[in-house]
């Protein structure tokens, strides 16, 4: 402050007032940045959702048309379902011949 009032003599209020002028501006500015950067971020989460939901909305097109034109999924491998096959008919032997014991058990 001695400094300021040494150097500057009589303008001395003059450039305090400014100052405290700029050091406003810039919390301002500050503070649009903020509520800019957040407005942003928000933008670019809709985006985003949006993004996802079109890509849903083209699987679920496409799992549609599979379904409609009776072709099988792409996403459903042959191996799977042969490996089910194999699990239901191992399943069906263990309970016909769960079946068969208890029945021999019974008689």
């Amino acid at each position: 402050m001695k400094l300021l009032v040494a150097y500057s003599g009589d303008k001395a209020r003059e450039i305090q007032d400014r100052e405290a002028e700029v050091l406003n501006a810039w919390r301002n500015l500050q503070i649009n940045m903020e509520y800019r950067k957040n407005i942003l971020a928000d933008t670019n989460d809709l985006f985003r959702f949006f993004n996802m939901v079109r890509d849903l909305m083209m699987w679920m097109d496409d799992m549609l048309r599979q379904m409609s034109n009776q072709e099988k999924p792409r996403w459903v491998k042959e191996r799977f379902l042969y490996g089910l096959c194999s699990s239901l008919h191992s399943l069906e032997s263990h309970l016909f011949k769960y079946n068969m014991y208890t029945v021999f058990c019974r008689n």
